[in-house]
């Protein structure tokens, strides 16, 4: 007991010696929340890259970009229609071929689209049944989501015979509006061969898949 006392009286305090902790790791700063933004579709294959879709949103839209990310602008629009271009000219796209004569009821088509919007580009092949007709809308037997508004809608033999409305009930803008749009915005689509050979499930799907373009609203 007397040595641990002895060793206790030893140690004298340095009042001007502080020992200092070391400084506190900083907090990591939280990672920007990306802006909101919402995912569509488009049918490319017209002049120098220039985009068929929906007009829904896109003026609420401080800037669009096409696919993988060109920026693009709106070129024409009306109620129902947009045709964006890109600002710089894109390689030659696959061309997309305007159905001629009115679709059937009943007729099995393929959309394609980005379904809920996520971050891939590439668009996924849906197959659908026209229903109907009503006025300028195909109606659709389709299960649609808010990724495939603007989508192309192909017949077996690869041509285009609409694009996809947003919103429900499915319906998509009927070829005869489409070719009406386009002429006013001078852009041709040439009309698809009325004897073509029909394509198999494959080269549809693969079809659908390049003619639609992911179109991205920024805010």
């Amino acid at each position: 007991d007397r040595a641990v006392s002895r060793l206790r009286a030893s140690f004298v305090a340095n009042p001007t010696r502080v020992m200092a902790l070391p400084p506190a790791a900083a907090p990591r700063p939280e990672p920007a929340p990306e802006p909101v933004r919402w995912r569509s579709a488009g049918v490319a294959g017209a002049a120098e890259g220039a985009v068929l879709t929906v007009a829904d949103g896109l003026d609420r839209c401080a800037r669009i970009t096409l696919g993988a990310g060109r920026a693009g602008r709106v070129m024409a629009s009306d109620a129902r229609l947009a045709l964006l271009q890109p600002e710089e000219p894109a390689g030659a796209a696959l061309p997309a071929m305007l159905l001629a004569a009115p679709v059937a009821p009943g007729t099995v088509v393929t959309l394609a689209g980005f379904g809920q919007g996520g971050d891939s580009v590439r668009a996924t092949p849906v197959p659908a049944r026209i229903e109907g007709q009503q006025g300028a809308l195909l109606t659709l037997d389709a299960s649609l989501l808010q990724g495939d508004g603007g989508g192309p809608v192909l017949t077996d033999t690869g041509a285009l015979a609409g694009l996809v409305m947003p919103g429900a009930p499915p319906r998509a803008v009927a070829t005869p509006v489409l070719r009406e749009f386009l002429v006013h915005a001078g852009v041709l689509l040439a009309d698809a061969a009325p004897q073509a050979a029909p394509l198999t499930a494959l080269a549809q799907a693969q079809r659908a898949q390049m003619l639609t373009v992911a179109v991205t609203c920024w805010p």
